[in-house]
């Protein structure tokens, strides 16, 4: 750009805008190119998105019952364990809210499986785009419940013996 041409605007693009394109794309440990997302079909995504407020029930009860075990194990009340000047009840709550996130998202799967119309959305989708697999993804889940799980228990020792 010549100093004569500062601070004028090219009618075909924007002021700010470069036409200089990166050649830069993230990529993971693999060096593969990392997608935003998985590719989806617009009816899976739609049915996705139908279910999911199912797997947030299910990751709030799980939190509500891991204070209710808490609570039946100190001999006292929910409210009672949550009374305190530390921040230990997040020890409990942020594990076991992923947690239960992650058993929604297998009991969602098993639920879609189980329905023949959505098996059939999914599996066509799988075919069509490449996504992961329903046996790929049970097993994933199943990693990620075990360590969120460990870790809730992990948390909750530790709220119920430092939480005073």
């Amino acid at each position: 750009m010549r100093p004569e041409d500062a601070g004028r605007i090219e009618p075909d693009k924007p002021a700010g805008v470069s036409k200089v394109k990166s050649k830069w794309k993230p990529t993971g440990p693999s060096g593969s190119v990392l997608q935003a997302s998985q590719p989806s079909t617009s009816i899976g995504r739609k049915l996705r998105f139908a279910m999911m407020p199912i797997s947030w029930i299910i990751s709030i009860l799980v939190v509500y019952g891991v204070f209710l075990i808490l609570a039946a194990i100190s001999s006292t009340t929910i409210s009672g364990l949550l009374h305190t000047s530390s921040l230990w009840p997040l020890a409990v709550f942020l594990p076991a809210f992923f947690f239960g996130k992650v058993l929604g998202l297998i009991i969602l799967n098993l639920v879609a499986h189980s329905i023949p119309a959505a098996k059939r959305v999914f599996e066509s989708e799988v075919a069509e785009t490449g996504r992961h697999s329903y046996s790929k993804a049970m097993k994933d889940l199943s990693k990620i419940a075990f360590i969120t799980g460990a870790a809730t228990l992990l948390g909750a020792g530790l709220f119920l013996f430092f939480r005073w």
